[in-house]
């Protein structure tokens, strides 16, 4: 039995030592891919890429597969991905081609804001703006870019239009105008960047496909308004938590079936039937469920990935929803199953 034993740690130790013969240590790691030592130490801070071995001096070991992660990694940080947005593509979390698309999307918008500031300082340079004028250039500034309060009175404006609020009461439309205002036009320096962008989200709300899909989306919350019951201030309140909660549990990388995500769905439900609806029957979630898979098209998710350059939350938003559907699709099948 001793015997034996010895036998499988003797095994296990020239196991142990043909590995370690195939490690690198992480100055060699770091000649290898191009990263230095200490970038290569932080993704281990953060679990990003984990040595595969230590010595037992503590000192880090990669092995082939660490080496070509880190290549991999090196290589999108390259490509300007965020840390965040690598770690969820190595792990399978997020598809390939969304990731790839957002991407270019990111440096579509990188581009189009050198060309708006070429722009500027090509009129500058062609008004003749020196050092004892370049305050001049405010003004060109100005007239390529809309501050935030002409944001908001643009979409505003364009809400009108829509005419989507027509029977809906004042306090209401600002409630729903209020999400929309806290997420994408929050107050802040106007850059070149933004303004590209901002151009863009214009072009949306000027096509007549993307407001039909919106006036989709809104028309639920258009509904709540029907029910005397729930007081507008408590109604935006409500949603924020819910909708607070539902980002939590995405970042927790909570499944759609759990009972947290469950209890979520539920509260939601609730909150955006009509007056008079049972939000616990096979008939509501599957209106529930069409809502949600007509709201999203590919000019939704463009908007969406606008917003998301405007402001990082915005993105928490939209993988929260991608919870959402999940969820409701589970919930659709535990009632089909009652």
């Amino acid at each position: 039995m001793n015997g034996k034993s010895t036998n499988n740690n003797e095994k296990k130790l020239n196991s142990d030592f043909s590995e370690r013969e195939e490690m690198y240590s992480i100055g060699e790691a770091s000649r290898l891919t191009g990263s230095t030592i200490k970038t290569i130490r932080y993704y281990d801070e953060i679990e990003l890429l984990k040595p595969a071995w230590f010595t037992e001096g503590g000192h880090r070991l990669y092995s082939i597969e660490e080496i070509k992660r880190l290549e991999l990694i090196h290589t999108l940080r390259y490509l300007d991905f965020g840390i965040e947005d690598i770690r969820k593509l190595l792990s399978g979390e997020s598809q390939v081609a969304k990731a790839l698309d957002f991407q270019i999307e990111v440096l579509e918008t990188q581009v189009k804001s050198l060309v708006n500031m070429i722009t500027i300082l090509r009129g500058a340079k062609e008004k003749g703006i020196d050092e004892d004028s370049l305050c001049k250039i405010h003004h060109l500034v100005d007239s390529f870019s809309a501050n935030v309060a002409e944001q908001k009175k643009y979409v505003y404006d364009k809400m009108e239009e829509m005419k989507i609020f027509d029977d809906v009461p004042l306090e209401w439309r600002y409630a729903f105008l209020h999400l929309f205002q806290v997420y994408i036009l929050k107050d802040g320096k106007i850059t070149a960047r933004r303004t590209a962008i901002w151009n863009e989200i214009k072009e949306l709300l000027n096509d007549p496909e993307f407001i039909t899909v919106i006036r989709y989306r809104i028309l639920p919350m258009v509904h709540m308004q029907q029910n005397s019951t729930i007081d507008v201030a408590v109604w935006k309140k409500k949603y924020q938590i819910y909708y607070r909660r539902l980002v939590a549990a995405s970042q927790e990388k909570l499944s759609a079936e759990s009972n947290v995500v469950q209890a979520i769905i539920n509260d939601i439900a609730s909150l955006v039937a009509k007056a008079g609806q049972s939000p616990d029957t096979v008939e509501y979630f599957q209106q529930f469920l069409e809502y949600l898979t007509y709201s999203v098209t590919d000019l939704t998710e463009r908007f969406d990935t606008l917003c998301s350059l405007l402001n990082p939350e915005w993105k928490l938003l939209t993988e929260a929803n991608t919870l959402l559907f999940s969820g409701v699709q589970c919930k659709l099948s535990r009632l089909k199953e009652t």
